[in-house]
């Protein structure tokens, strides 16, 4: 009996080595890859918005400077562009949320299907009772 659990013990190395290996590297390094793209792509959508922001306040300081204008007409002007840009703003953030939330649920999505594809849990399970039965049969008291 002994020897039987010593080979299950050596039989369940592989199961668990692979399902190991699946989660903790194949899977952690898909996660930090798409982590670092999100960083990026935060950093770029803040240049934007910065960008944005600077060409809006430009436009107000030229409607500003505009003599040829009446003062009702260059606070309209100025008035019009501030409320068209909380909009565009607000309305490129609530874009931008939803596309980031697809994008999260794709790569979950994506995982998970890494998991049932390759049999992760399975492989686990199976590894970790072979390791346990294995580890019985190794101690199990013998009969006199």
């Amino acid at each position: 009996m002994r020897v039987l659990g010593i080979l299950l013990v050596v039989i369940s190395l592989a199961p668990l080595g692979f399902g190991g290996w699946v989660e903790l590297f194949y899977l952690s390094e898909v996660s930090s890859r798409y982590e670092q793209q999100q960083q990026d792509a935060d950093a770029r959508y803040n240049k934007y918005l910065e960008t944005v922001e600077k060409t809006i306040n430009q436009q107000i300081e030229t409607y500003k400077n505009n003599t040829g204008l009446t003062e009702a007409v260059r606070t309209q002007m100025i008035d019009t562009t501030k409320n068209t840009y909380k909009q565009s703003i607000e309305t490129a953030k609530d874009q931008y949320k939803a596309a980031r939330e697809q994008v999260d649920a794709a790569v979950d999505d994506a995982i998970g299907q890494v998991r049932s594809s390759y049999y992760t849990y399975e492989s686990l399970g199976l590894g970790l009772i072979l390791f346990l039965l294995g580890v019985f049969l190794m101690f199990r008291p013998r009969r006199q």
